[in-house]
């Protein structure tokens, strides 16, 4: 009883002349999660200030199931203000009765709602939204386009991979970044030779994600256009490289000890980074090139590197009980890997 007249009053509160006050009230009105004030908050979505329409939305989304059919019929019928807020409230809820009317508004010719209702089909998530946010992808709008690259990263289904395989192609720099994110996310080998060929765009963080996407894939296929990358002219792009060779592992172990002979600086130094960064997997491969008679210059960039692998075998974080900036030393070094560390290999004679 008490909770039914609690809602009564914020529900009156929402039509007071004050801001703060109608905030508070739409607020208070979400904690409560009463049904009977589903009807008021959706009117509220076209209020003029935005803090309201965002307690308004936040506040049909904690009422929750009560409040879904309402929404559904406001993103149909409503005005423009009120449809924008309830595709974002939907979307929120992730309710997968809002999949279809959230097609329908794809058409809107009000961009907002168009932005509005792909960010919140890509949140639902539901697969019946994959063509239709991939045609989206030919939106004259380029943040409808981008929030469409977005939306098909967070579906990740299979079906996403060849519209945002195309989208690397957008006019639009951001466009191209989003979709090399949500290929990253998708980890499909589909896209392997696209974002290969997008190695070589002109703007430096689309290249970045590029080599994060192709870094989570680990297809060997990416390994030497990843070296290549290693001399790129953007420091970010070089570092991004090195961590995505790092990541792919063992297969990267023999292209970039070859690398460590390239005639660009920079390539050799990142390509040194890479293999400290894969760590023991590639210290058998290390020390046998090492011990060939044509590398023997390269020994004293391989002895830098095994030293460096070799100290983080010995040494880790530990997160019981200590401060982040305090390590604690291994117990014992695996007795094979000892093995082959730095007494292995020959030493370098000291110009």
């Amino acid at each position: 009883m008490f909770e039914g007249i609690k809602v009564w009053w914020h529900v009156r509160k929402l039509r007071s002349g004050d801001a703060e006050e109608r905030e508070h009230a739409a607020e208070r009105l979400g904690e409560l999660r009463g049904a009977r004030a589903v009807e008021p908050l959706i009117k509220v979505l076209g209020n003029d200030e935005p803090y309201i329409r965002y307690y308004s939305t936040e506040a049909l989304v904690k009422i929750g199931e009560p409040a879904v059919e309402p929404l559904i019929k406001a993103l149909e019928e409503g005005d423009s203000r009120v449809r924008y807020g309830a595709a974002r409230a939907l979307g929120k809820m992730g309710d997968a009765r809002a999949t279809e009317p959230l097609i329908k508004t794809l058409g809107d010719a009000d961009r907002n709602l168009r932005i509005s209702a792909v960010e919140a089909l890509g949140t639902i998530g539901d697969e019946r939204a994959i063509g239709p946010l991939s045609e989206m992808l030919g939106d004259a709008d380029s943040t409808v386009r981008r929030n469409a690259t977005l939306a098909l990263g967070k579906i990740k289904y299979v079906r996403a991979v060849e519209p945002l395989i195309r989208a690397l192609d957008d006019e639009d720099a951001d466009v191209r970044t989003y979709a090399a994110l949500a290929l990253e996310k998708l980890k499909n080998v589909r896209a392997v030779e696209p974002l290969i060929k997008s190695l070589g765009d002109g703007t430096y963080w689309v290249r970045i994600h590029v080599v994060g996407a192709l870094g989570q894939i680990k297809d060997v296929r990416g390994v030497e256009p990843l070296i290549r990358t290693l001399g790129d002219k953007d420091a970010d792009v070089r570092m991004n490289a090195t961590l995505a060779l790092g990541g792919i592992g063992e297969q990267a172990v023999g292209p970039l000890i070859k690398a460590l002979d390239n005639g660009d600086a920079s390539v050799r130094w990142n390509a040194a980074k890479a293999l400290e960064e894969i760590g023991e997997p590639a210290v058998v491969k290390l020390v046998e090139a090492a011990k060939e008679p044509e590398k023997k210059h390269l020994v004293r960039t391989i002895s830098g590197i095994l030293k460096e692998i070799n100290e983080k075998a010995k040494w880790k974080p530990h997160d019981f009980g200590c401060r982040e900036t305090e390590i604690l030393p291994v117990k014992k070094v695996p007795k094979e890997f000892e093995r082959l560390a730095l007494k292995d290999v020959p030493k370098a004679k000291v110009a």
